[in-house]
C-alpha cells in the first residue's frame, strides 16, 4: 500500500513537474516573442520617422526634366485603416506640392495637364525608388510574414504600402490630383474635371456634372476650361480648346492630325485640315 502511494506520488510529481516545465517553456517563448515584437515595433516606427525626415531634404527638382517646375515639397502622411482592431493597414501617403513658374498658366489647359502628368510620372518613379531603398522599407521586408504580408506590431499586425497625391500651383491656378488618381480625375481651383487621355497626351478636359446628392459624373456636354486664355464664345463642349486660338489657320496647324486620327474618316490630311478650320469658324 505504501509502495503504491509512493509510486502515485512520484508519478503525480513528475506530471506536475513536466507541466511546469511546459508552462515555463511556453511562457518563456512568448516572453521572447513579445520582447522581439516590441523591439521590431520600436525599430519600424523609428525608421519611418527617419524616412519622413529624409523626404524634407531631398532635391526632387534636380531629377525632373521640366522648364516650368520651380520647387517641390514632399510631406509623408499616415493614412489607412485598422481591420478588426488588430491588423493595421498603413498607407504612407506622399503628398507632393509642386510650385510651377508663372508662365505655366499662359499655356493651353490641355498642355498644362499633359505637363503635370509627365512631372507626376517622373516624381512617382523617383519617390518609389527612394521608398523601396529606404531603411524603413528594408526593415519591414525583414520582419514581414510573407504569407500574410504583415509583421507583428504592438499587440497586433502591421502592413504598409505607399501612395502619391499631387498639387500643382502656378500662382494663378491650382491643379490637384488625388491619391486614387487613375489618369482621369483632376480638381482645378476647386472644380472637378475628367481628363481624356490618348497616347500620353491630354485630348480634352471635361468639367464634371454634379447631381443633387453631390455625386460627380462626366458628360460629353461638359465644357473645357482654359484659365488665362481667351474665353469660350459659345459655351459648348470644346475638346480642342478652340478658344485659345485667334484664327482658323493656327488652330488647324495644331489640330488637323487630331481630326485625322480621332474624328470622322477623312480621306487625307488635307481634308482633315479643312475640317479643323471649319471647326474653328463654327466655334
Amino acid at each position: 500500500m505504501n509502495r503504491s502511494l509512493t509510486v502515485l506520488t512520484v508519478t503525480l510529481g513528475s506530471i506536475v513537474a513536466a507541466f511546469l516545465l511546459v508552462f515555463i517553456g511556453i511562457f518563456g517563448v512568448r516572453t521572447i516573442e513579445n520582447s522581439q515584437t516590441r523591439k521590431h515595433t520600436k525599430a519600424i516606427d523609428q525608421a519611418r520617422e527617419e524616412y519622413e525626415e529624409s523626404l524634407k531634404t531631398i532635391e526632387i527638382t534636380e531629377n525632373i526634366d521640366s522648364e516650368y517646375i520651380k520647387a517641390a515639397v514632399v510631406t509623408l502622411r499616415k493614412e489607412g485603416y485598422v481591420e478588426a482592431d488588430t491588423r493595421e493597414h498603413r498607407d504612407d501617403r506622399h503628398a507632393v506640392e509642386v510650385q510651377m513658374d508663372e508662365s505655366f498658366n499662359d499655356l493651353p489647359l490641355k498642355q498644362r495637364c499633359t505637363i503635370c502628368l509627365n512631372i507626376m510620372e517622373e516624381i512617382e518613379s523617383y519617390l518609389d525608388y527612394t521608398y523601396r531603398h529606404s531603411n524603413y522599407y528594408r526593415l519591414f521586408k525583414s520582419y514581414v510574414d510573407e504569407r500574410l504580408g504583415l509583421m507583428d506590431y504592438g499587440k497586433g499586425k502591421l502592413g504598409i504600402g505607399r501612395s502619391f497625391e499631387f498639387t500643382f500651383d502656378d500662382g494663378t491656378s491650382t491643379y490637384e490630383f488625388p491619391h486614387q488618381f487613375s489618369g482621369h480625375d483632376m480638381v482645378m481651383d476647386g472644380v472637378k474635371y475628367s481628363l481624356v487621355i490618348s497616347s500620353g497626351q491630354v485630348q480634352a478636359v471635361v468639367e464634371a456634372q454634379t447631381d443633387h446628392k453631390g455625386n460627380s459624373s462626366y458628360s460629353g456636354t461638359g465644357t473645357t476650361t482654359s484659365t488665362g486664355t481667351k474665353p469660350s464664345g459659345s459655351g459648348t463642349y470644346d475638346p480642342y480648346d478652340a478658344g485659345d486660338y485667334d484664327n482658323a489657320e493656327d488652330f488647324a496647324d495644331d489640330h488637323y492630325e487630331d481630326f485625322y486620327e480621332y474624328e470622322d474618316d477623312y480621306e487625307d490630311e488635307d481634308e482633315a485640315y479643312d475640317a479643323a478650320e471649319e471647326y474653328w469658324e463654327d466655334y
